[in-house]
């Protein structure tokens, strides 16, 4: 919970060397002209960076990482606590900026992969860059180049500090709005079968629990629905993939 909400540079998750953290978001973020989203560390000084992967998803399975650059020089390992990072050798990693500034990423590269819908990207990952210079236990960026990072870092606020992500463009309603009025889930409650009124057959529809843990993933079909009889009563989300609907919403299971 530290990292929803505005950045402030106080409340943040320290992820540790290697750390892993993903922020799932109610209404999608998408493409949009220019940079789409931005991710918070809190860095006090514009020298003193730590650094972490960024990796993007529409599914919560599949998720697909910006091409990080580093060109830092990799003779000389950077201490824990050294002041001598340069932002402008990096690009695509998080924490190249201190504190309330943000480091901005555009869905734009990510265009053309496929299993990706970068007008419905429901999840963000971050993963902290591991600073080692030492080949055994380094990270590498898209060129294979060792990314020389704060190492060690052997204390509980190491690694990467997520702050916050902050969104620049999403879909407004979850579905794009000249659409907004075809798309019907019913009946909601439902007991046996989910039905959506105004979708294509053969669209992509993941179904969620309330933690995020897919349940189902099926190809809709008009006349047969969504067989949902083996998902017990309960809260679920679910997201429609396709070039059409960029959609998200909620039902509840009896």
């Amino acid at each position: 919970s530290l990292v929803l909400g505005q950045a402030d540079g106080i409340q943040i998750v320290s992820l540790g060397d290697g750390g892993a953290a993903t922020v799932g978001f109610e209404k999608p973020i998408k493409n949009g002209p220019g940079f789409d989203f931005a991710v918070f560390e809190n860095g006090f000084i514009d020298e003193f960076l730590e650094l972490a992967f960024v990796e993007v998803s529409s599914d919560s399975i599949n998720f697909f990482r910006f091409k990080a650059t580093s060109n830092t020089q990799t003779d000389l390992q950077m201490g824990p606590f050294d002041y001598n990072a340069d932002a402008t050798l990096m690009n695509n990693l998080a924490g190249k900026y201190r504190a309330m500034y943000g480091t901005p990423f555009d869905l734009e590269e990510m265009i053309g992969i496929q299993g990706l819908n970068v007008d419905s990207v429901m999840y963000i990952k971050v993963i902290d860059v591991v600073g080692s210079i030492n080949p055994l236990h380094a990270s590498y960026d898209q060129n294979n180049h060792i990314i020389n990072e704060h190492y060690p870092t052997p204390f509980p606020q190491g690694g990467f500090d997520l702050d916050a992500i902050g969104v620049i463009h999403q879909q407004v309603n979850g579905i794009d709005e000249s659409d907004a009025n075809l798309l019907i889930l019913y009946p909601n409650p439902v007991h046996e079968k989910l039905y959506f009124n105004g979708l294509p057959n053969n669209t992509q529809v993941n179904i969620y629990n309330h933690l995020g843990q897919l349940q189902l993933s099926t190809l809709y079909q008009n006349n047969e629905g969504i067989e949902v009889n083996n998902l017990a009563q309960g809260l679920y989300f679910y997201t429609i993939i396709s070039k059409k609907y960029n959609s998200n919403g909620k039902f509840v299971k009896e």
